[in-house]
C-alpha cells in the first residue's frame, strides 16, 4: 500500500471516528503512520483530502456501474442493477457516507 492510499484510508477512520470538523491532519498522521507533513505534501488541506476521497468513491462507483450495466438491456433488469450495487456499496464502504453534506456541496468555509 502506497503513502497516498494509507492517508486515505486513515482520513476514513478518522472521519468516521470523529467529525469533519473534529479530525485534525495529525489525528489522520498517527492512525496512518504518515509523517503529517508528507501529508500536506499530497493535500493542502484537510477538505483537499476529503474531496479526493469524493473523487475516487464516485469515480470508482461509475466506472463499476458503467461495466455492469454494458451487458443490460432490460430497463428493470437496469435499475435492479444500480439499487442492488449501490446497497452492497454502503455496506462496504458505509464510513464514507457520514461525511456531511454542507463540506460536500459548499466550499464557502
Amino acid at each position: 500500500m502506497d503513502k497516498k492510499e494509507k492517508i486515505l484510508n486513515a482520513a476514513i477512520e478518522v472521519l468516521f471516528q470523529k467529525s469533519f470538523y473534529d479530525a485534525t491532519m495529525g489525528d489522520i498522521a498517527k492512525i496512518s503512520g504518515v509523517k503529517k507533513s508528507t501529508i500536506y505534501y499530497y493535500y493542502s488541506s484537510k477538505l483537499d483530502l476529503v474531496f479526493e476521497l469524493l473523487k475516487e468513491s464516485i469515480t470508482t462507483l461509475f466506472a463499476k456501474l458503467k461495466d455492469m450495466l454494458i451487458n443490460t438491456e432490460d430497463p428493470k433488469d437496469k435499475i435492479e442493477t444500480i439499487v442492488n450495487y449501490y446497497i452492497k456499496m454502503y455496506k462496504e464502504n458505509y464510513k464514507l457516507f457520514i461525511l456531511p453534506p454542507k463540506i460536500i456541496f459548499n466550499n464557502n468555509n
